[in-house]
């Protein structure tokens, strides 16, 4: 139609990335050394976990010192006084 086609201009740098890419290469054979002391480096260690011990199915607790110096009570008669006591004590006076 009455469009003009447009040219559209590319411009080329695959000769300036080769060259980039020829330095960095270069440039890294000198550097080996850095390069195999990263990749000798040991992997990270995950930490020691118990992982089936997640969802309830593991108890977690922590035992308790023993009691020092731990009486049990001892029982008492309630002297045959003590009922009518107590029940004028809590009577409600209506």
């Amino acid at each position: 139609g009455g469009e003009e086609e447009r040219v559209m201009e590319l411009y080329d740098d695959a000769d300036f990335y080769e060259q980039v890419l020829k330095e960095f290469l270069e440039s890294a054979g000198a550097g080996e050394s850095a390069g195999l002391a990263a990749a000798a480096r040991p992997a990270k260690r995950r930490k020691v976990v118990d992982r089936r011990a997640s969802k309830g199915r593991k108890l977690r607790y922590h035992v308790q010192e023993k009691l020092v110096n731990f009486c049990a009570p001892v029982e008492m008669e309630v002297p045959a006084w003590a009922e009518k006591v107590f029940g004028q004590l809590f009577a409600s006076s209506a």
